[in-house]
């Protein structure tokens, strides 16, 4: 089984290399390029790695995350593909880890996951990164992008990549938020994007379009781990926005769903009087995280 790593870069000469160590076992890595302008090229060529192939000018960037990628991967010659990105590094010996687990894997899946894990913090999740090639499985979406298609169950591999934040965000600081809102008004039903969007929307501190956004996605959405983690930023905006009862109110819905979900226990704990709260954090100390969408603490 040959593996390809497939990449998509703009303006990533302070990242690049890293990455590209992390992944260096692999049979062949495919970096398209979107129009860099930095040294991103000569960054490459520094490595030496022969097998790095590394495509510029080819491509024209379309705010669309989901077709680069799926432009990526369609360079690629390997019968399995893993996705990874400038500002990440593959763990010591992942190569190894994810060929052993792609060898027997014909039939079984065609697409699987590896465990996400931030430098220097608490956050962990899982992401879809490998597709088997044959499988018709592709990228979707401009941003959050995901993997559609495939059949068989979706495993989750024992190799971990690490995410950093990339200079290069700089350069276009509007650039997720730009692109969700333009997704949303391609697909406004789409639960997933109104997540997404209502997130980029707390982050800058917009509590009334992001709180508005969020309570449509509790009412669309069936996906319970995303579901409660809605509610936590939901019963976090009203905090922000001193509307305490309500936002205990969200804080029981997300632990409703999920009563391990240490985050929402210990906000409860925060957010209550002190003769609840001591219960609550203690209620926190037994909370395995099972089913939590993202781990943040």
């Amino acid at each position: 089984m040959k593996l390809s790593v497939s990449m998509i870069v703009k303006n990533e000469e302070a990242c690049i290399a890293d990455c590209l160590k992390s992944v260096r076992d692999a049979d062949e890595i495919v970096v398209l390029d979107t129009g860099s302008t930095d040294g991103t090229a000569q960054a490459i060529a520094d490595l030496g790695m022969s097998n790095v192939r590394y495509v510029q000018g080819e491509y024209q960037w379309k705010d669309d995350f989901a077709d680069a990628r799926n432009v990526a991967m369609s360079k690629c010659s390997g019968d399995w593909i893993l996705t990874i990105d400038a500002d990440e590094r593959l763990n010591d010996g992942g190569i190894q880890v994810i060929k052993a687990s792609i060898e027997p894997a014909l039939g079984r899946f065609d697409v699987a996951s590896v465990k996400m894990k931030s430098c220097g913090g608490d956050s962990i999740f899982t992401s879809s990164r490998l597709i088997r090639a044959a499988s018709g499985a592709r990228w979707k979406d401009r941003a959050h992008e995901n993997i559609t298609g495939g059949s068989g169950v979706k495993p989750i591999i024992p190799a971990t990549i690490a995410y950093t934040r990339s200079p290069a965000h700089d350069n276009d600081p509007e650039r997720s938020i730009r692109i969700l809102r333009r997704q949303f008004s391609e697909q406004p039903d789409d639960p997933r994007t109104m997540y997404y969007l209502a997130r980029e929307h707390w982050y800058r501190k917009e509590y009334v379009p992001a709180a508005d956004l969020f309570k449509r996605y509790v009412k669309a959405s069936k996906f319970l781990a995303e579901k409660s983690d809605a509610y936590l930023y939901l019963a976090r905006i009203c905090w922000a926005m001193s509307r305490g009862d309500e936002a205990r109110e969200y804080c029981m819905d997300a632990l409703t769903i999920n009563a391990n979900f240490r985050e929402a226990l210990l906000f409860m704990a925060q957010i209550s009087w002190e003769h609840n709260a001591k219960a609550w954090r203690e209620y926190a100390k037994l909370a395995t995280n099972e089913n939590v969408l993202f781990v943040r603490n």
